[in-house]
């Protein structure tokens, strides 16, 4: 394999670590003058309106064009844009971009549980110390939410923050489960849609009576968030793989909470307490260990 092929492949990974780093505080910023889940429906809307020509033109090249299962992506859409970003948002408008970070780093440790429970996968000793470290540190960092800034009410967005890991979870699992054989482009922005679908009521509620003051900085992030943040991190991501294995590019998205931590204290001045930071270690570890990675162990 050539080394300017790997390069390139690790700068799109990188490119797509950075960009998933940057949304937390993105957001965070953008609900000072948008509600959490309208921003999340216009983050849909935009998005959909960037993949609506790839779905077109793939589409198009079908000789018989596949047959959509619109029942099973309605699951996906309910877990994985619905349920997933309105808890990350109204987690975040809660509580600090830090602590929402560092709990969601958890992600890949609560998977890895709900594929024992759900899915009958095996489980060894190093997985099931792993998973415990994980789910240990979220909830030392849930509960050390009220001795940290940047939240109003830190305990409860913490908790809707680990609803969020959850609702992926879920996601991930009835991804699985469904077995869906429809391309990934079509998945996506169906997921997307059925997301607005569920998301119109809450977004016609927080809208009523509501006045939007938009500056050009609100506008900046909405615009990134959703034409640039929701498609092109996975577009780096899949070329990524092409040159890394999976477990090999699955350490860089631990640097995910690292850097997303060091914005917000850049650009949010949050502070960060050692037991927020040592309970954010233990989750890495924990999602490290889960995932045999870096400890010997390879994967079967």
């Amino acid at each position: 394999m050539p080394e300017k092929n790997r390069q390139r492949a690790l700068t799109a990974l990188l490119g797509a670590v950075l960009i998933w780093s940057s949304t937390y505080v993105s957001t965070k910023i953008t609900m000072n003058q948008v509600p959490p889940i309208t921003l999340a429906f216009l983050r849909f809307a935009l998005a959909s309106l960037v993949l609506y020509p790839f779905f077109h033109r793939e589409r198009q090249r079908q000789e018989k064009p596949e047959p959509i299962p619109w029942g099973a992506l309605s699951l996906l859409g309910l877990t994985g844009a619905f349920l997933y970003f309105a808890l990350q948002n109204w987690g975040l408008y809660y509580t600090s971009v830090s602590a929402g970070s560092l709990i969601q780093g958890a992600i890949p440790a609560i998977i890895a549980l709900f594929s024992v429970v759900f899915l009958g996968e095996r489980i060894d000793a190093f997985r099931g110390i792993g998973i415990f470290l994980a789910i240990a540190g979220v909830a030392a960092i849930v509960f050390l939410g009220g001795e940290v800034s940047g939240g109003s009410h830190p305990i409860l967005g913490n908790l809707m923050m680990f609803g969020s890991c959850l609702a992926w979870g879920a996601y991930t699992i009835l991804n699985k489960r469904l077995n869906l054989t429809i391309s990934p482009v079509t998945a996506t922005l169906a997921t997307f849609l059925y997301g607005m679908l569920f998301m119109l009521p809450v977004v016609i509620f927080e809208l009523w009576g509501f006045s939007l003051s938009l500056n050009w900085i609100t506008v900046v992030n909405v615009l990134y968030l959703g034409m640039v943040a929701s498609a092109l991190p996975i577009f780096l991501w899949n070329y990524a793989l092409l040159y890394y294995d999976a477990s090999e590019a699955g350490l860089y998205i631990n640097l995910v909470p690292v850097i997303s931590v060091i914005s917000a204290m850049f650009f949010l001045a949050e502070r960060v307490n050692a037991g927020q930071l040592l309970a954010g270690l233990v989750v890495i570890l924990g999602v490290l260990v889960a995932s045999g990675i870096g400890f010997g162990r390879k994967e079967s």
